[in-house]
């Protein structure tokens, strides 16, 4: 092998230097992309006005295994206008333990966070889902992170209050992988919506319109496909604020 060769290689060995040792989202990466330059925009513009969303209030409903991109990108958006959020969480559960499944103390008052499959820390819970009441919030919405929604998906109480919510009227939404909890909540039946392009056939089996766009409004209910449609998700949560 020359020194050349050698060298090359070496070279395209250190483009990988900066790389996790398992799949995650990097948010730089992400809002670098070529292509995602609205998202990069959305995520460090100044709010004109700081206190256009003042006064109201957004539930992230959310469990163990949420992105936390999905969580923090719009939360830190609207808090930054003067509205206040909430994640919304069920009561803890200990699992049978004939399941095998252990918890941290921690995961009584948190919940954990992840970017695609790497654990990114832990999240307050700041109400129980079974003690919250739909007159408290303005607009609620359901983040992805595949491990989440399964959860919700199956919990009473997460389902009677996003039916009980999309009843209002008010702005429900669902991100992602989200939109598996509003196909279980039956909110989508006859509806058109979108969600993860895994999840699609899924969406169109329930009943649901599908359609491959960064987000699909009908009604009250905004469903998106992934994280760098948040920006178009969130303003069509503000549009229906005002």
């Amino acid at each position: 092998m020359t020194t050349s060769s050698a060298r090359d290689i070496v070279t395209t060995l250190h483009e990988y230097d900066d790389l996790p040792p398992f799949p995650k989202v990097n948010i730089h990466f992400l809002a670098t992309a070529p292509g995602n330059e609205r998202l990069l925009e959305f995520m460090t513009e100044q709010p004109g006005d700081p206190k256009q969303l003042a006064g109201k209030r957004v539930g992230i409903i959310a469990t163990h295994g949420v992105e936390e991109t999905e969580v923090s990108i719009p939360r830190k958006w609207f808090e930054a206008r003067g509205a206040s959020c909430d994640l919304l969480s069920p009561n803890h559960i200990e699992y049978a333990p004939a399941f095998g499944i252990q918890f941290p103390e921690i995961a009584k008052t948190h919940v954990l966070a992840i970017q695609f499959t790497h654990n990114s820390g832990w999240i307050p819970v700041d109400a129980r889902i079974e003690e919250a009441n739909v007159d408290d919030y303005d607009a609620v919405y359901v983040p992805g992170g595949a491990w989440n929604p399964d959860q919700l998906r199956v919990n009473p109480a997460v389902l009677e209050f996003l039916q009980a919510f999309q009843r209002t009227g008010k702005p429900v939404g669902a991100l992602c992988h989200g939109s598996q909890v509003l196909l279980s909540a039956k909110l989508l039946t006859g509806r058109r919506a979108t969600g993860y392009w895994n999840i699609m056939e899924d969406m169109t089996n329930a009943g649901a319109e599908v359609l491959d766009e960064p987000v699909v409004v009908d009604e009250n209910v905004i469903t998106s496909r992934f994280i760098y449609d948040i920006p178009q998700f969130v303003n069509a949560i503000v549009g229906k604020l005002k």
